[in-house]
C-alpha cells in the first residue's frame, strides 16, 4: 500500500510539472508587447515653477511670460516676453499647461478693443510650445546659450539650430519675424490672431519613413492637429488655432472623436492611438468612419494632397496606430475609429474566425487531462500486477 501511495504522489508530482510546463507554454504563444516609448508625460507645478518628463521651465502667473524653456535638457529660451501686459491664469492639466490673458486696448477711433494672449505647452518629446495672440503685440525670443537661428525657406518658418544641429523649428502664421542679437522679434497683427508654435523637431515621434513629410504637411498647413490617444489620457496639440478635437468615446477596439474649425477649408489630422486599445491582427480589420460613413484607405502622399474626398493612411510603430485623416470641408464632424472582426464583416481569415480561436481548448488543460490519463494508467498497472 505504501509503494502505491509513493507512486502516487510522484503521478501527482508530474501533473503538477505538466500543468505548470501548460501554463508557461500558453502564455508564451500569446503576443506580449510592451511600449518601448512614452509620447506623453505629466507636468509638476508650483508657484510658476514647471517641470516635466520632457520639457521644465517657469512661468509667470499674471503675464504669461516665460523663463529657461528646456527641452530635453537643452535650454531653447532663455526667455519669452511681451511688449503688452495681459492679466491672466495659468491651469494645468496632465501633460498640458494652458494659459489665458487678457487686456483692454483703447482705441480714440474705435473705443475699447479686447486683446488677448493663449498659451499651451506640452510635455511630450516634441516640446510643442503655441503662443496665440489676437491684437497688436511684440513677442521677444531670447535663445539660449549657443543656439542661432536662421530664416527657414520662408519668413514663416524659423528654423532653430544648436552647434549646426537642429534643435527645433519656430513656426510664425500672421506675424512679421525678424532675427537679430541671438533674439526672434515677432510683431503681431493688429486686428487678428498670430499664432507661433515652437517644435523641437529632433525629437518628433513620427516614424522615420514619413516624419519628413508629416512635418512640411505641419509647416506647408496641410496637417492642422494631432491627437494623441492612450489608457492614461490624451494630449491634443493644434498647429493651426481654428481646429478643435474632443474625444467622446474611448473603449476597447473604439474611439469616437468630435472635429470642428472655425475655416472650413480642408486639412488633415493626424490621431495617434496606443495599440493596447486597438487590437489589430489577422482576424481584426481597421474602419475608419467620418459622421458615420466609411472612408477608403489610401497611401500618406495622396491622403496628405486630398482635395474632394475623405480618406485616411495607416502606418504601425512603437505600439503605436498613426492614422493620418483627410476631411475635405470643416464644420462639425464625427470621427470613428475601431477594429471588427474579419468574421462580422462576412470574411474569413486563414480558415480561422476569432470565434474559431476563442473556442480552442487552452494547451493547460491538455496538460491536465494528459497527468489524469498518466496517473490512471499507473495505478490500473498496480493494480493488475496485485
Amino acid at each position: 500500500m505504501k509503494k502505491i501511495w509513493k507512486i502516487l504522489s510522484i503521478s501527482l508530482f508530474i501533473l503538477v510539472l505538466l500543468s505548470s510546463v501548460s501554463a508557461a507554454s500558453a502564455k508564451g504563444g500569446e503576443k506580449v508587447t510592451m511600449p518601448t516609448f512614452q509620447f506623453m508625460g505629466e507636468l509638476n507645478y508650483t508657484a510658476g515653477n514647471v517641470s516635466g518628463r520632457f520639457i521644465s521651465f517657469h512661468i509667470d502667473e499674471k503675464s504669461g511670460e516665460i523663463e529657461d524653456y528646456r527641452v530635453n535638457n537643452v535650454t531653447v529660451f532663455k526667455s519669452i516676453e511681451y511688449e503688452n501686459d495681459t492679466i491672466g491664469k495659468v491651469n494645468v492639466h496632465g501633460a498640458v499647461l494652458t494659459y489665458k490673458g487678457t487686456r483692454m486696448e483703447v482705441n480714440k477711433k474705435e473705443g475699447f478693443n479686447m486683446e488677448w494672449r493663449f498659451i499651451a505647452v506640452h510635455d511630450n518629446p516634441s516640446g510643442v510650445l503655441h503662443i496665440l495672440t489676437h491684437g497688436s503685440d511684440v513677442i521677444t525670443y531670447e535663445l539660449g546659450e549657443d543656439i542661432t537661428c536662421r530664416v527657414g525657406n520662408t519668413s514663416h518658418y524659423e528654423m532653430v539650430y544648436l552647434n549646426g544641429s537642429m534643435v527645433g523649428k519656430l513656426m510664425v502664421a500672421n506675424g512679421e519675424v525678424s532675427v537679430e542679437n541671438g533674439s526672434i522679434e515677432i510683431k503681431t497683427a493688429t486686428n487678428s490672431t498670430t499664432s507661433v508654435i515652437f517644435i523641437d523637431t529632433a525629437h518628433v515621434v513620427f516614424p522615420k519613413h514619413i516624419k519628413k513629410e508629416i512635418m512640411m504637411g505641419i509647416e506647408k498647413g496641410k496637417v492642422g492637429a494631432q491627437l494623441y490617444i492612450s489608457q492614461r489620457g490624451t494630449d491634443f496639440v493644434n498647429y493651426t488655432h481654428e481646429i478643435k478635437m474632443q474625444v467622446k468615446l474611448r473603449e476597447k477596439n473604439r474611439v469616437r472623436v468630435e472635429i470642428s474649425s472655425e475655416d472650413p477649408q480642408g486639412k488633415a489630422v493626424m490621431i495617434m492611438l496606443e495599440k493596447e486599445l486597438m487590437e489589430l491582427n489577422k482576424n481584426r480589420t481597421l474602419k475608419v468612419l467620418l459622421d458615420g460613413n466609411e472612408i477608403t484607405k489610401a497611401d500618406f502622399n495622396e491622403v496628405m494632397n486630398g482635395t474632394d474626398s475623405p480618406m485616411y493612411a495607416m502606418v504601425e510603430e512603437n505600439n503605436t496606430m498613426y492614422i493620418l485623416v483627410y476631411i475635405p470641408h470643416f464644420s462639425t464632424h464625427t470621427l470613428d475609429i475601431e477594429t471588427q472582426s474579419i468574421a462580422e464583416n462576412g470574411n474569413t481569415a486563414g480558415g480561422e474566425t476569432e470565434g474559431a480561436s476563442e473556442k480552442r481548448v487552452p494547451p493547460m488543460i491538455w496538460g491536465i487531462i494528459a497527468g489524469v490519463v498518466i496517473i490512471g494508467v499507473i495505478v490500473g498497472a498496480i493494480i493488475k500486477s496485485r
